[in-house]
């Protein structure tokens, strides 16, 4: 194992264990909530406000995900960048939809916050011409441009732009996981075809259960390379109707994803989570290694996150059905 693996080894001390977990879930008091995380986070204090709570957190797992970065060179840090490279095209997704339903004031200060938006731009009058226009990566300008030609309204405009980022960012990871060593570049193509699997079984059920959306429609918005998900078993799936969909995955390995549609975007992360855990466990690559682990301790703050957002409200039962991992 390379000293940067270890290093991310090292980081997954951060996750709460499920002693400690299981304390937090039971305070609904926000001081007690956050007296509990500082045993694993010792920069946040009892006496902070929900929301700088929050922003502590989100900022810690950023220095975390840029430090072991310093330690990367190549093309393992290219990969490392390229994949992260996610939570920018979140943030713009985010600021797109804020642009076209009006919403921009309101989260301007939020999106200025976020450690991804280095060097983008706005204010209160942008347009979503100006931001694209704006936007310094050539790369996902070059996606969103095609969206500023198109007569369409603002929701499909939100959903075709935030497909068509996602299907690039997919492409370009493939591409540069064939310039890995043979076996390394197998081990790291099957383990994107499998995020990719996730994310086309997540969109087939959504089109399908709240979409007006015509079966060819739907297998143009699907991403190529998912593993046995092929083009034409990815067409048959489309075709389905949603109790089609639904019955078909009972008899694979993704099954418990569609046992509870209750259940399904918590199943759909929990299955999320249990592949990175698997590549840690299996450690045969320093690269998925070290992804592996940043992406649990991301789960784990969202889930952190999802604590801090529930008070007496919610029962036991409810906090750890919304929790991934539960």
């Amino acid at each position: 194992m390379k000293d940067v693996s270890v290093k991310a080894k090292a980081k997954l001390s951060y996750v709460l264990d499920n002693d400690l977990l299981d304390g937090l879930i039971r305070e609904d008091n926000l001081s007690a909530k956050a007296s509990y995380l500082r045993k694993n986070y010792d920069f946040l204090s009892a006496d902070d406000e929900k929301i700088i709570l929050e922003d502590k957190l989100r900022t810690h797992f950023y220095k975390e995900l840029r430090s072991l970065e310093y330690f990367l060179t190549g093309l393992e840090k290219k990969f490392y960048q390229l994949y992260f490279s996610i939570f920018k095209i979140y943030l713009i997704q985010e600021i797109i939809t804020s642009i076209l339903n009006g919403s921009l004031a309101e989260n301007l200060g939020y999106f200025r916050n976020n450690p991804y938006y280095k060097a983008m731009s706005l204010n209160l009058d942008t347009s979503f011409k100006d931001f694209i226009e704006s936007l310094d990566d050539y790369h996902i300008k070059r996606v969103l441009e095609p969206f500023l030609n198109e007569n369409m309204d603002k929701d499909s405009i939100i959903f075709l732009s935030s497909n068509a980022l996602i299907k690039s960012y997919y492409r370009e990871l493939l591409k540069i996981s064939e310039k890995f060593p043979s076996k390394e570049s197998k081990l790291i193509k099957n383990f994107l075809a499998e995020e990719i699997n996730l994310l086309n079984f997540e969109m087939l059920y959504r089109l399908k259960s709240f979409f007006d959306v015509n079966n060819s429609e739907i297998f143009n918005y699907l991403i190529e390379g998912g593993y046995l998900y092929n083009g034409q078993r990815l067409k048959m799936l489309s075709d389905f109707s949603k109790d089609e969909l639904m019955e078909y995955f009972k008899d694979t390995k993704y099954k418990n994803i569609f046992e509870d549609e209750n259940l399904f975007y918590k199943k759909m992360q929990d299955k999320r989570l249990k592949n990175f855990k698997d590549e840690i466990i299996k450690e045969r690559s320093d690269i998925l290694y070290i992804i592996s682990a940043m992406n649990i301790l991301y789960l784990n703050m969202k889930n952190l996150i999802a604590i801090l957002e529930m008070d007496d409200k919610y029962t036991y039962s409810q906090k750890e059905e919304l929790l991934i991992g539960r």
